[in-house]
């Protein structure tokens, strides 16, 4: 009857999260339906009004760009550019034409743009073809203007010239007759040139047509009184009859100058009345273009009306919803609370009993099987904590036996590895000063050996440099050699010297008799033999002169060979000593040989010993590195000992408190 009666609280909790959720459901549904329909009004208006109005613009810039190059090829005066320009204007066409076109297919939804679209087709017809007229106006007025400054310089000089040129001319003449007919003709002259003048000031057309036809009157009176001028003054023909002719054609004929300005001022006209017609066409095409946006704005706002009007009905229902939803959610949380407290009331006061520590308390039955089965895993959770601490008690006083035995054993282990320490220390301190002791040995051994290769160094230097001082002096030796064969052979050469003066001498002599003997006979030939005479006593005094000199070459060849023979007999004393220096240099170098040898052996022996104490201060270096790391090791054992000491001192306490934590449960 029991297990009948009891009903699942879980089921009741689902049920009202069942209803509660269908609510949400509703509520989602009815939104998405609002979203559904406010996406749709947004869609038309992405579809429909958006491209309406970006067309539409587009097509405005088109048609502004179109009229834009229209107005650059309007103000521009280089033909180069103005060809550019009619291409880009030709080339805007083709675009506006093809933005239409797309204006078209999108206004085709809506009939009431019909009427806008063939207007906005009529006007394109027309203001490109008036463009194209307008720009043929252009061109007219362009080659008119150039033609009419050409025929007004031309007008201006040949006026000049008829009226001051022909008017000297005539004043040169002495016919008082052609003066007084030449009066006449300059007065019709200066009106023709004032009525011209004033024509080409003006942009009137009627005011251009009065002066086009006084000047015809007055072309017949110019040309009757030139010819009555020519009559009696035929050269007057042949001076100014081209001139006459010309200016007659450009005040009163056609292609004169008058009848060009007349030409220019009409194309001017022509195209201000295509520029007024152009620009009343655009402003009407951005009326009809502004029609379009109109529209466009017309279904935006719709739109967005419809979806304000949407969106204002979802808030209302989901609203309304929410508050169905959140009253239900009230009585169901209400239900479910009253359901739960009661069964939780009693397992709570069952828990802070559990909690006190007495374990002998126990939950009742409940009438919702959750609850139920909730108290029956209590109550077994209550006596399977029963007998943990039961067996918890006795581990604790077992625990706390073996934690005091621990306790003791560690602190016996602990005094034996400080004995150890100590004693390691006092080896790694003995070992650390051998290491210094081997260090300094090696580093004396190290710095004898550099010294002995500084001194190896410095007799192969000494060796070296006395077998340069050997080879030089072989070199000096033989060079005092070649010195004494040269100063021998300089000596010879000087006893040569004196045989060639000696020679000299006697020819000098020889000479110096003939010259004597040639004086003697110019004395004998009297006047005739005076010029022989002085060229004979010229040549007594040069005999003399050779003479004087032979004697002083002879005393210095003589000094000569004195000095020569002095220095032969330095130099071959000098090469005496030399030799002697050689052979002292030669024992020297034998000397510094058998030296280097022994410096070299000394030098090997200084190396085996400096690398016997490098050898042995690294041995007794890792001996003390050894001896250190057991140090450490047993400073670390010594560390880890207290560390398990204090860890068995700890767990006595925790033993002990475990025990007593035990006792405080009712078991």
């Amino acid at each position: 009857m029991k297990k009948s009666s009891q009903t699942s609280v879980i089921r009741r909790m689902y049920s009202g999260f069942v209803v509660m959720v269908a609510l949400f459901v509703l509520t989602i549904v009815l939104m998405l339906d609002g979203t559904n329909r406010i996406h749709n009004q947004l869609t038309t208006v992405t579809t429909d009004a958006l491209p309406l109005v970006s067309i539409s613009n587009k097509v405005s810039v088109k048609l502004l760009a179109a009229d834009k190059t229209f107005k650059d090829f309007l103000t521009s005066q280089d033909p180069a550019a103005m060809k550019t320009y009619e291409a880009d204007f030709h080339k805007a066409t083709k675009e506006f034409a093809s933005a239409r076109q797309e204006l078209v297919a999108v206004a085709e939804s809506n009939p009431e743009l019909t009427n806008y679209i063939n207007a906005l087709t009529a006007l394109e017809q027309r203001y490109f073809a008036e463009a194209q007229v307008a720009m043929q106006n252009y061109r007219t007025q362009m080659l008119a203007g150039d033609e009419r400054q050409q025929s007004a310089r031309r007008f201006q000089r040949l006026q000049a010239e008829l009226s001051i040129g022909m008017k000297e001319y005539i004043n040169e003449q002495d016919n008082m007759a052609v003066k007084m007919m030449a009066k006449n003709f300059f007065v019709k002259l200066k009106e023709t040139e004032t009525i011209t003048s004033d024509a080409l000031a003006t942009d009137d057309i009627s005011s251009i047509e009065t002066a086009i036809k006084a000047n015809k009157r007055s072309v017949n009176h110019l040309a009757n009184a030139f010819r009555s001028l020519t009559t009696l003054l035929s050269g007057l023909k042949d001076s100014f009859g081209k001139s006459i002719n010309q200016y007659t054609l450009d005040i009163g004929k056609k292609g004169g100058v008058l009848d060009q300005h007349y030409e220019y001022i009409e194309a001017k006209t022509r195209l201000y009345n295509n520029i007024a017609t152009l620009t009343k066409e655009v402003n009407q095409a951005m009326s009809i273009l502004e029609q379009f946006n109109q529209q466009a704005t017309n279904q935006m706002d719709q739109a967005i009306q419809t979806a304000d009007s949407t969106y204002n009905q979802g808030i209302t229902k989901a609203v309304g919803i929410g508050i169905i939803v959140i009253l239900l959610a009230i009585s169901i949380g209400w239900y479910l609370a009253r359901s739960v407290r009661r069964p939780l009331v009693s397992m709570l006061k069952t828990l802070e009993s559990l909690t006190d520590g007495d374990m002998t308390q126990r939950t009742e039955r409940s009438q919702f099987i959750e609850f139920n089965k909730l108290s029956h895993h209590i109550n077994t959770l209550a006596g399977n904590l029963q007998q943990i601490l039961s067996q918890l008690s006795q581990a604790s006083e077992d625990l706390t036996k073996v934690a005091a035995e621990n306790q003791s054993t560690t602190a016996l282990a602990k005094q034996r590895l400080n004995d150890q320490r100590e004693q390691t220390v006092s080896v790694a301190t003995a070992m650390t000063e051998m290491e210094h002791s081997v260090t300094d040995v090696s580093q004396s051994a190290q710095n004898t050996m550099e010294r002995v290769h500084e001194v190896e160094r410095a007799s192969a230097t000494g060796r070296e440099v006395m077998s340069k001082n050997i080879n030089i002096a072989h070199q000096l030796s033989t060079r005092l050699d070649d010195s004494v064969t040269a100063v021998s052979d300089l000596q010879q050469m000087s006893s040569n010297i004196g045989s060639i003066l000696d020679v000299i001498r006697n020819i000098a002599d020889q000479t110096n008799l003939l010259a004597l003997n040639a004086a003697i006979e110019a004395a004998r030939a009297g006047d005739q033999g005076r010029g022989f005479a002085v060229v004979a006593d010229e040549v007594r005094v040069l005999a003399k002169r050779t003479t004087d000199s032979t004697s002083e070459i002879e005393s210095m060849i003589q000094n000569l060979q004195s000095s020569s023979g002095q220095a032969m007999e330095m130099m071959q004393s000098c090469v005496t000593e030399m030799d002697n220096s050689i052979n002292q240099a030669s024992d020297a170098n034998s000397a510094m040989e058998e030296i280097q040898a022994i410096i070299i052996e000394i030098s090997q022996m200084s190396s085996q010993i400096a690398q016997s104490a490098e050898e042995q201060r690294t041995t007794t270096a890792d001996i003390a590195r050894s001896l250190e790391d057991i140090s450490h090791i047993a400073d670390t054992n010594y560390t880890a000992m207290e560390e398990v000491a204090e860890a068995s001192s700890m767990l006595d306490t925790l033993a002990t408190e475990q025990n007593q934590l035990v006792h405080k449960f009712k078991l």
